[in-house]
């Protein structure tokens, strides 16, 4: 799906979900599963804006490559209620609730899971074809490209003030079940959680701050004419991990 496309789907939903063709009234609102590319970040964060190019090497390690200032279009997402979906991986989840040194899981071990949340006053920054497109062209002036490591450059992104999980039995299990994720998470003030068939996750968050990221990866391809290689983009399908 080509991010023009994904843009077009998202705008579509986003008229459902207000008009007369989402859920109907007094029942509990689907959820919409976001499409491939987006990701949690490793925490709340200010930085990391579309525009920004980073890369990760063959031991897993992620780097700042540049960071383009793009022209950036920026609307909020109005609507009731909507729960949304990504894939994910636990200790992705748990990093970005700041929960550190949990046995048995790491940043990108594991197998991908899904998880569904809400977000309150979301805000969505958005960059455009043509604007990459143009950065694209000068991106082997700016960058010395490492043949063994892999480039992306984040797209879009979604912010906001608080974030709602609904933690199912599948990402309980790997913190030990939810006795001992409930344990893992006492004392913090930020995190509050009731149980509602899954347990249900409150995380205020101290300012509005970047939560999800869409990336695109760069593939560099050399050129047969002896020109300068050339970078194209391409939709990224998979979990993005790394390690500290």
């Amino acid at each position: 799906m080509t991010y023009s496309l994904r843009v077009f789907v998202f705008l579509f939903i986003t008229v459902c979900v207000s008009s007369t063709c989402g859920h109907a009234l007094g029942t509990k609102p689907p959820i919409d599963i976001l499409s491939a590319g987006w990701q949690f970040y490793d925490n709340p964060t200010t930085l990391d804006a579309p525009g920004t190019i980073f890369r990760i090497d063959s031991n897993k390690k992620k780097f700042t490559v540049h960071i383009y200032n793009l022209p950036i279009i920026t609307g909020d997402e109005v609507y009731a209620e909507r729960t949304e979906s990504v894939k994910t991986k636990s200790g992705i989840f748990a990093k970005f609730i700041g929960l550190k040194n949990i046995p048995d899981i790491g940043f990108g071990t594991g197998s991908n899971k899904s998880i569904a949340f809400s977000i309150k006053d979301v805000k969505r920054e958005v960059t455009t074809d043509q604007a990459v497109n143009n950065i694209l062209k000068d991106l082997r002036s700016k960058i010395e490209y490492k043949t063994d490591n892999r480039y992306y450059i984040i797209r879009e992104t979604k912010s906001a003030t608080q974030i709602k999980f609904i933690v199912n039995n599948d990402i309980l299990a790997d913190f030990g079940g939810e006795k001992s994720f409930t344990k893992y998470i006492s004392g913090r003030v930020d995190l509050k959680y009731e149980k509602k068939g899954d347990l249900i996750l409150n995380q205020e968050l101290p300012k509005r701050m970047r939560v999800l990221y869409l990336v695109d990866e760069i593939l560099i391809q050399p050129s047969l004419s002896g020109k300068p290689p050339e970078a194209t983009l391409v939709p990224v399908n998979d979990v993005l991990v790394w390690t500290d």
